[in-house]
């Protein structure tokens, strides 16, 4: 490097005739060399490649002071190479031939054995280069001389040594080329390598950084061998293919193989040992971005630049520990970047040397290095944040810490003390900076309102640190001990208490010392925080608590949860905080009872209700900690007491709690009698504290009774305390004479009732009660007339029957058909086949869904035919006639279903037991029956008639015709088309809808018994009366719905004269003696004449009316004018000229309608406004079949385009060859004359979209391989 003008060595190009003459091996002219790396220890032994995709070896040396290199191809195609025989996998060196002594290969072992005469393949490009380095620590692999070369579509490993071979091929997955390919087609063109050797680890987890000067052999000889105290590492190879990274290991394997013994001969074998190099997959990521370079930083962490970022990689998790924002773009590219970046060659750029980052920019030459832990640490003290510092180095010791862990040890129990050590040294620093007076004069902690210096954020967060960081270390002498004695000294205990406070609630922080507990306490006390010094109290370890002063607060703020607290867990009594909050209770009882003795409430009253009020809550604590108490748990935070401290606590309050008269508490010479009475001075009962809570709310005391009652501990109690005797003295309570007593309620006994009814068959080996008082219970579940509790007294009653049956049953239906206790007699019933009784279990219970209660009857009613036989008891049958009202008052048609399906014959009963009053249930009724639903789900369109009752006599019959004709007049038509002929009397039918106005149904059974002629006279007759008819109303004073309904008679008319006109269209002959037209004719002119009547009518009203318009009056007339246009256009869209003459039809009407008109001026006003409506109609009509043809004449050309382009439309390769066997697609053999036998011949291919062709077969072995 001293005198670079001169160089040692040189290799100048070749020329393409000399290499196809098999003389020299070299990069040709005008190749630009891109990649070069010296190989193993030798400073002349150097490998190349170029832009062209050509890779050599150069054994650079002297003979006689004359250079002679040999040159060995270890990748590539020269262009213009010619075609080359296939080769077995296992190619071997040719021998070089006299000529070329310098020149030991001719020919690449490595290039590609067939192929067609090319220039520069695009693809066989190579990406990246890099040989092994040598490590600190010799391994197997360095005797191989490795070098990794990377292509756009495979990754080639050879080895120089001891002959050069290829050790590994991986090709680029397709997947991975496609993908690329379609995001940006720059991507497919960009990959790198990077080899990491291997290196001593040290002991101390420190590894070492990449770059470091690599030691020789003769070094290594000279010097002395390097003591590993760890196992080398592994030689690894980082390559990435656009945004894939990934990681291959190398080893040797060393296996035993025969070979001929050269030194004897005479094809003698000796076994030799034969080393292999073998690769394993070490790991894969993928980045955001392309990879433009990479190096390894040491063995652990991999520095990637990609098109945005440069990031460090850990290789043990494949995880991103550091980025920042760095621009390949900006880094100096080996030829000048096109403008969207697709040409930047920037590996070359960036370079690890002895853990420094060198990065060669077009304007500047960066050096840089990555942080370690104590670096970072260093950063954040230097500039004055202690709290980070302190954060970041607690993250450390958790193992929690963002970023690298660059310089940690490996050994936890190592990292743990290095750490915590420093954690340690950083809390006593920054409690000595933060209460340094210097801080009151550097400037560091000024407000910017210009306040002057305020160090109250970093005396916080100080604080938070500290603890944090004494959670990690479990060390807390300096926390308590140092760190609050500068903030006591400094006055300033207040920012210390309140930070701390949050990571008691949380529980983290539970053992405080006494002192500061007392501290935390008495700050909320003295600002009145009561409700945050309860909870501070009953999160604190109770053996750190000052019990006089928690109690004392407790006691004058009512904090009533923190003094049980304390109580419980500090004193280990557990009866004191029960007789506070049992004299809470009686206080509450007492002002209860004052309140409704007094009357009503004044104002000056209201003070002292607030309080009470305030009370009721607190009060209902007594149950909350009796059942904690019992069942061995604390309170209020609901943890598991100790195996002893639970038996002491449980003991202690089943003894005082019942207790059968008052007590002394505390016991001793300073106990006072604990009572219970609502008076002062009144008597006290027996059991009085379990009277107490019963009264004040036994619900509540029953249910935390139920869950002790769940407790092991009453299943063998020593202490005499057991269910049987708490089940005993609750009996005793309600019984005869002590039900009696005043201080009980009904629904307090009640409950008590429940409560006993439920446990005796929950716990039969625990509870044994006589049946006389199993059947008082029973009766007293049964004659307590509270309907609120009939349900819990139900289900109650059934707990105890499932373990007790009563000798008197007959005594205690009668109260149970009282009490509603219906589904305990339903059981019974059924059981005793009591069917009359069962079915009026199901009426009478309101418990029974409507839409569960005509199942169940009808299950009912199945049974009971079953049971006897297929006849329904006269009893029964008697009891469901007798109930038809109040069924048919819970569902018409459900009950005509069941009276249809066994009392068939009552149906006359169930219509009388409706009343005449009530015509449409009566309708309902019967059409359940003529016209039945197939189920509840379809629509009422559905209706089938031929499903009908059988069982309706006449006279149903016909009073559904007529209820029909009066609220469903359009359902005619259908019922008859369906039902039997027999069905009804037709003329029994005429006289019915004559008298109701309903025509239609007179001209359809007029046309269906083939009187055609009749019925057309009918409909002009009726049309004439209707129009009449509506002149008539409108005259008078007309009703909107005596309009509508002449209006819908009329419509109703006329759609049934032009259904029989379209009907008898279609017959080329006359019907009755009328042709077509004259159906028409006769049609159309009833109704003009009756649109002419309507509109005289409303004229002569608007003339009356001083010209004011009626709007009643226009919209009939409108509604019939829409009427006739809609007829008109039937007889268009129904006729054909040979049937109807539309001009002398329509001629025909105008000469009859002006014939019976002495006015002609009304009659031509008609007719215009049915043509001009007619032609509108036409128009819009037009106008949307020509839209309709636009568009679908569009989609359809649009679609039929689609279809041409996409069967033009071909994928074209980017390459004439597989990319997996780089072969042709298709053979250059000429083809033979049978077709057939071509078709069968040629292989099948694959072509991706993204260009990529290659053979099935290649493709389905390559996916194999893969799997």
């Amino acid at each position: 490097m001293a005198r670079p003008q001169n160089p040692a060595r040189s290799v100048p190009p070749t020329t393409l005739p000399a290499v196809l003459a098999g003389r020299k091996e070299g990069h040709l002219p005008g190749s630009a060399v891109t990649h070069i790396g010296f190989v193993a220890t030798r400073h002349t032994a150097i490998v190349s490649a170029d832009d062209s995709g050509l890779g050599f070896y150069h054994s650079l040396g002297k003979v006689l002071f004359v250079e002679a290199n040999d040159v060995l191809r270890i990748l590539g195609k020269y262009p213009d190479d010619p075609i080359v025989p296939p080769k077995d996998s296992k190619t071997s060196v040719e021998p070089a031939t006299p000529s070329t002594p310098t020149t030991p290969v001719q020919r690449s072992v490595w290039s590609h054995s067939n192929g067609h005469l090319m220039q520069k393949r695009s693809h066989s490009a190579i990406l990246a280069m890099a040989p092994l380095p040598l490590g600190t620590s010799p391994h197997p692999t360095d005797n191989y001389n490795l070098i990794a070369l990377l292509t756009p579509a495979k990754l080639v490993v050879v080895g120089l040594r001891p002959t050069p071979r290829t050790w590994h091929r991986k090709h680029r997955p397709l997947s991975e080329e496609t993908g690329s390919q379609e995001e940006n087609g720059a991507s497919k063109w960009r990959g790198c390598v990077a080899w990491y050797p291997s290196v001593v680890m040290s002991s101390t987890g420190e590894v070492p950084a990449a770059g470091k000067q690599v030691e020789t052999k003769s070094s290594r000889r000279k010097g002395q061998e390097p003591e590993a105290e760890q196992p080398p590492s592994t030689p690894t190879l980082a390559y990435s293919w656009d945004r894939n990274v990934r990681l291959l290991r190398t080893r040797e394997e060393v296996v035993r193989q025969s070979v001929e013994d050269k030194k004897i001969g005479g094809g003698k074998k000796k076994v030799v040992d034969v080393g292999q190099v073998v690769f394993e997959e070490a790991g894969a990521w993928q980045t955001e971005a392309d990879v433009m370079a990479m190096q390894w930083l040491n063995v652990n962490q991999l520095i990637v630049l990609t098109t945005t970022h440069l990031e460090v990689y850990d290789v043990r998790s494949s995880s991103l520990v550091e980025r920042i924002h760095m621009t390949a773009s900006s880094l100096t590219s080996l030829q000048p970047a096109s403008t969207d970046g697709t040409d930047l060659r920037v590996s070359h750029s960036l370079r690890v040397y002895k853990g420094k980052l060198f990065v060669l920019g077009r304007q500047y030459l960066r050096v840089g290095t990555l942080l370690s832990w104590a670096d970072r640490i260093l950063a954040f003290v230097e500039d004055g944040d202690f709290l980070n510092a302190i954060d970041l180095t607690r993250t450390y010791y958790t193992g929690n810490a963002p970023g690298n862990k660059n310089g940690l040890p490996e050994d936890p129990t190592h990292l743990r003390e290095v750490v915590g050590q420093k954690l340690r040294d950083l809390m006593v620093a920054s409690a000595a900076y933060a209460f340094s007076e210097d801080r009151m004069t550097d400037r560091t902690h000024f407000t910017p309102d210009g306040r002057g210096v305020d160090r109250t954020s970093l005396f916080e967060g100080l604080v938070v640190s500290c603890i944090k960081a004494a959670l990690a270390l479990d060390d807390y002498e300096f926390l308590y001990e140092n760190l609050y004695e500068k903030y006591e000294s400094s006055g300033i205990t207040s920012i210390f208490l309140r930070q701390m406070e949050p990571f008691i609630l949380d529980s983290s922080l539970r053992m405080v010392p006494t002192y500061i507990a007392q501290q935390l306490i008495a700050m909320h006390g003295e600002r009145g925080e009561y409700d945050a010094a309860e909870k501070v109290i009953w999160h604190l370890d109770p053996l750190h608590l000052d019990s006089n002063q928690a109690i004392k607060l407790c006691q004058q703020y009512e904090l009533w949860d923190a003094m049980i607290y304390v109580y419980t867990l500090v004193l280990k009594d557990f009866v004191s905080p029960f007789v506070e909050l049992l004299g809470l209770v009686r206080k509450v009882r007492q002002k209860a009872l004052d309140r409704s003795a007094n009357g009503p409430i004044h104002r000056d009253s209201e003070s002292t209700d607030s309080l009470a009020e305030r009370m009721v809550p607190k009060a209902y604590k007594a149950y909350s900690y009796l059942e904690s108490a019992l069942s061995g748990l604390t309170y209020p935070s609901q943890e598991a007491l100790p195996d002893g401290l639970a038996e002491v606590a449980k003991k202690d309050v089943y003894h005082f709690l019942f207790s059968g008269h008052s007590v002394f508490w505390p016991h001793g010479a300073g106990g006072k009698l604990v009572l219970t009475a609502d008076y002062e001075g009144g008597a006290e009962p027996t059991y009085p504290y379990l009277r107490l809570l019963l009264r004040f709310d036994a619900e509540a005391f029953l249910n935390a009774l139920d869950i002790a009652f769940e407790d092991s501990y009453l299943n063998d109690s020593p202490q005499g305390i057991s269910r049987q005797a708490i089940t005993n003295i609750l009996l005793k309570l309600v019984s005869p004479e002590e039900s009696m007593s005043p201080d009980l309620s009904s629904s307090d006994i009640t409950f008590i009732r429940i409560f006993v009814s439920r446990n005796v068959p929950k716990y039969p080996q625990f509870i044994e009660i006589p049946p006389t008082a199993q059947q008082n219970l029973l009766i007293g579940l049964a004659t307590d007339r509270d309907l609120s509790t009939r349900e819990d007294r139900q289900l109650a009653a059934e707990f105890l029957l499932s373990a007790y049956t009563p000798h008197s049953r007959d005594q205690l239906v009668e109260f149970f058909e009282e009490a509603g206790f219906y589904r305990i007699l339903r059981s019974w019933y059924r059981s005793d086949r009591e069917w009359s009784s069962l079915f009026m279990t199901f009426v009478r219970d309101p418990d029974v869904l409507l839409d569960e209660l005509f199942g169940s009857i009808s299950n009912l009613l199945n049974t009971a035919m079953r049971s006897e036989k297929g006849v329904l008891p006269p009893d029964l049958t008697s009891v469901v006639v007798d109930t038809l009202p109040q069924l048919l008052e819970l569902g018409v048609t459900a009950t005509a279903s069941v009276i249809d399906r066994f009392f068939p014959e009552y149906h006359s009963t169930a219509l009388e037991a409706l009343g005449s009053g009530e015509t449409y249930k009566q309708f309902v009724y019967l059409r359940t029956l003529v016209e039945p639903l197939p189920n509840s789900e379809s629509p009422a369109t559905s209706r089938q008639p031929e499903n009908a009752s059988r069982h309706l006599d006449q006279p149903g019959r016909n009073l559904y015709l007529r209820l029909l004709c009066q609220y469903d007049p359009a359902a005619l038509i259908p019922l008859l088309q369906r039902v039997p002929d027999n069905y009804y009397d037709t003329s029994e039918v005429v006289e019915e809808v004559e008298a109701s106005g309903i025509y239609d149904v007179t001209v359809w059974l007029l046309d269906r018994e083939g009187k055609v002629a009749d019925a057309f006279a009918k409909v002009e007759s009726q049309s004439r009366l209707g129009g009449l008819k509506l002149a008539d109303i409108l005259a008078s004073t007309p009703s909107e719905d005596e309009c509508r309904r002449a209006v819908e008679q009329q419509t109703r008319l006329v759609e049934m004269g032009t259904e029989l006109c379209r009907r008898h269209s279609s017959s080329s002959n006359t019907v009755s003696g009328l042709t077509s037209e004259d159906m028409w004719f006769q049609l159309l002119e009833s109704q003009i004449e009756m649109v002419q009547s309507v509109a005289s009518a409303a004229l002569k009203l608007e003339q009356d009316d001083a010209g004011a318009s009626s709007p009643l009056g226009n919209k009939v007339l409108t509604e019939l004018r829409t009427l006739l246009q809609g007829t008109f256009t039937q007889l268009l869209s129904n006729s054909t000229s040979t049937d109807v003459s539309f001009p002398r039809l329509f001629k025909r009407l105008v000469d009859s309608t002006s014939a019976s008109r002495t006015s002609t001026k009304g009659l031509y006003t008609e007719f215009r406004l049915i043509l001009t409506g007619m032609l509108d109609s036409y128009r819009s009509e037009g106008d949307f079949l020509t839209l309709n043809n636009r568009l679908i004449q569009q989609d359809l050309h649009g679609v039929i385009a689609e279809g041409v382009k996409a069967r033009t439309r071909g994928w074209r390769p980017k390459n004439v060859y597989c990319t997996q066997c780089d072969k042709a697609p298709v053979p250059n053999s000429p083809p033979p004359n049978d077709t057939e036998a071509v078709q069968n011949s040629l292989p099948r291919l694959r072509i991706f979209r993204s260009g990529v062709i290659c053979h099935s077969r290649c493709h389905g072995a390559r996916a194999s391989l893969n799997a």
